[in-house]
């Protein structure tokens, strides 16, 4: 074996979120595999993603469609230029280390069809704490 061939990532089914895999300390939603619309990523370490995660990732999507309405009029409202909110879907989520779902802390991405532009909100406790974008 050749010292530096890459190593095949670590691949999954878990129970909550459907086939990911693992690189660098993040499992990933394998959108081909999985039926979600959007992507998801998980903080945690090579055995997976740990049942406070999970349950966290519930509650979201219990709550998704408020939670889409409040993070799409914070970009609505703190964009750097103005956005056509009805062009713009979940992109991903992420759903952090213990500590974090512990707070209720987790970040929501928007973007159009193109992606060109994503809008990145933080949302801690059902509140809104900070909004970026990245191209």
């Amino acid at each position: 074996m050749w010292p530096f061939r890459k190593q095949p990532n670590l691949e999954l089914l878990d129970a909550e979120f459907g086939w990911i895999d693992y690189e660098h300390g993040v499992w990933c939603s394998i959108l081909d595999r999985n039926p979600s619309e959007f992507m998801v990523t998980i903080h945690a370490g090579e055995n997976g993603p740990t049942e406070l995660q999970r349950n966290f990732y519930r509650a979201i999507l219990a709550d998704l469609s408020r939670l889409c309405e409040l993070g799409l009029a914070f970009v609505s409202t703190d964009a750097f230029e103005p956005v056509d909110i009805g062009t713009l879907g979940i992109y991903s989520v992420a759903v952090g280390r213990g500590e974090d779902c512990e707070m209720e802390k987790f970040v929501m991405e928007f973007s159009d069809k193109q992606a060109d532009l994503i809008h990145v909100v933080w949302l801690e406790q059902g509140k809104l704490v900070v909004y970026g974008c990245d191209d």
